[in-house]
């Protein structure tokens, strides 16, 4: 995934895959009780600095750098330690500043590194210390043609959780990777750092956040995650400018819903109202109430399941999750949102994936299975050039439904995109929507994986205004991460502003 020793045309990266806020209790060791019962053994301990696990490819400004992961060690019931080595191509140096979570840039450290415990759909940002610093290893610069080894320190996954998804910045996500018993070890540090230890250094309170997957079905948006699902709706659907009553077709998307509510385990329904920022709150706080009160009377006609408590509350313009700045925005901020306990996961085909002969991103430079061109003209709606390919190089897919695309974005111009240009790819490309790219499962149309803090697990890019550009003949590499339902063999990419790629395989991970 990115070319390794390869001249890289792109884009400076920023980390944008989950900014951890540092928590204010003290948490030592961890209670055991909730933890992994894994115990060292002889069988389970391996070396601190043994042979890597999986190798991944990360691209950066017209350089690439491989990523080796070497172990995820247990080395106390509470805690767990992943040991990565970056080794930097000819012609290759970056600042560690460029691996640290957004709010921690200051870290020289690989702050914004995850795990990820597909089987209960939780994430586990890196852990900090009781100052807030990140628990993980500080570095200068890393040199081109340099290796350097590093650790990031976890809070153990409750529940005795065995294979996790580790991702590391701006690299593809590293799949079923069993976490393995191991003898406490002191952190890499670099020259005069000061030395941590894994298990002794107090921290503050661990977190965690649920994992969320978002699915459009046409006029519906549901998202779910830690036990609930929010099913949004558009007010300009359901109801006329400045109107409370709900029009023909919000009957047919209510009764929709309703059958859900019926499938729930749960017993209560919330209906929360919103609306964008023009008028004022005078007008936009009793129509949005009023707009969900109807709603919820409308739900109670239609659900026919007895025992269940709703609710409707009026929101105004508060919580915006678009520019209010932009019509398309203020559009997506007129709604109303129907939260109840979400429905198990449904079983389907159960026939077994075929298996990826590798993982695209552990090749430096992975074919494409599948790829489209812009066109003959500039890209619709975007001023790119019009010489530009999107190819997809594989679609992963481990046992609990998470899915890693990896795709190349390739200039094949005369001319490198200018900086102008550049802002228009950080749109589309970027954590913010999150994600603008999805793949298309029959009528229903999956977005890029979240969690409760509305923060993508995606790799985050920042085209600032005169930086950096595409060069002619230069490429962006990148991923995305899905969660797809069990029996989706094929699916169809969507990128703004190419044409779909259809029928791209999708492959079960190799342990």
């Amino acid at each position: 995934m990115g070319g390794f020793n390869r001249g890289l045309g792109t884009v400076v990266t920023a980390v944008a895959v989950a900014v951890v806020a540092a928590g204010c209790n003290d948490e030592t060791g961890g209670d055991a009780a909730t933890s992994p019962t894994a115990k060292p053994s002889a069988q389970g301990v391996v070396a601190v600095d043994g042979a890597p696990l999986r190798t991944h490819y990360m691209s950066w400004p017209g350089k690439s750098f491989k990523v080796d992961l070497l172990g995820l060690d247990q080395v106390a019931p509470a805690r767990v330690v992943a040991r990565f080595r970056v080794t930097a191509g000819p012609g290759s140096a970056v600042a560690p500043t460029a691996w640290a979570a957004p709010a921690h840039s200051g870290d020289h450290a690989p702050s914004a590194a995850l795990l990820l415990d597909p089987g209960h759909a939780t994430e586990y940002p890196v852990l900090r210390t009781r100052a807030g610093a990140c628990l993980c290893t500080e570095l200068n610069d890393v040199k081109a043609g340099q290796q350097v080894d590093l650790d990031a320190v976890f809070p153990a996954p409750a529940g005795g959780a065995g294979k996790m998804i580790v991702v590391f910045p701006n690299t593809p996500p590293f799949l079923d990777v069993p976490i393995t018993a191991h003898a406490p070890y002191v952190l890499h540090q670099r020259q005069g750092g000061t030395p941590l230890n894994p298990v002794t250094t107090p921290t503050a309170t661990p977190e965690s956040y649920p994992l969320v997957t978002t699915v459009r079905h046409g006029d519906e948006t549901d998202a779910t995650g830690g036990g609930k699902t929010s099913v949004r709706l558009s007010s300009d659907v359901l109801f006329a400018t400045n109107s409370a009553k709900l029009t023909g077709k919000a009957q047919a998307l209510l009764k929709q819903v309703s059958t859900k509510i019926e499938k729930s385990p749960g017993n209560t329904v919330a209906v929360d109202g919103y609306a964008d920022n023009t008028g004022t709150d005078a007008v936009n706080l009793p129509l949005s109430k009023k707009r969900a009160e109807n709603v919820r009377a409308a739900l109670r006609t239609l659900v026919k399941r007895q025992g269940i408590q709703y609710s409707a509350a009026g929101h105004g313009s508060a919580d915006p999750i678009a520019d209010n700045g932009k019509p398309a925005g203020r559009a997506l901020n007129r709604r109303v949102v129907i939260t109840f306990a979400a429905l198990a996961q449904a079983s389907q085909d159960k026939r077994p994936l075929p298996g990826a002969s590798a993982d695209p991103a552990g090749q430096p430079d992975a074919p494409a299975v599948a790829s489209v061109h812009a066109g003959k003209g500039p890209i619709p709606l975007l001023p790119w050039p019009k010489s530009m390919t999107f190819g997809v190089t594989g679609l992963i897919r481990e046992p609990d439904g998470f899915a890693v695309l990896t795709w190349t974005l390739h200039n094949v111009n005369k001319h490198p995109i200018p900086a102008g240009f550049a802002t228009d790819l950080a749109d589309v490309f970027r954590n913010a929507g999150p994600g603008r790219i999805v793949v298309g499962v029959g009528q229903d149309e999956y977005r890029n994986v979240t969690d409760t803090r509305q923060q993508a697990v995606f790799p985050g890019y920042s085209l600032r205004q005169g930086d950096y550009v595409v060069h002619a003949q230069g490429s962006l590499a990148g991923w995305n991460m899905f969660r797809l339902p069990a029996g989706v063999r094929t699916v169809t990419v969507r990128v703004p502003g190419f044409p779909a790629v259809p029928n791209v395989p999708v492959q079960a991970s190799k342990s």
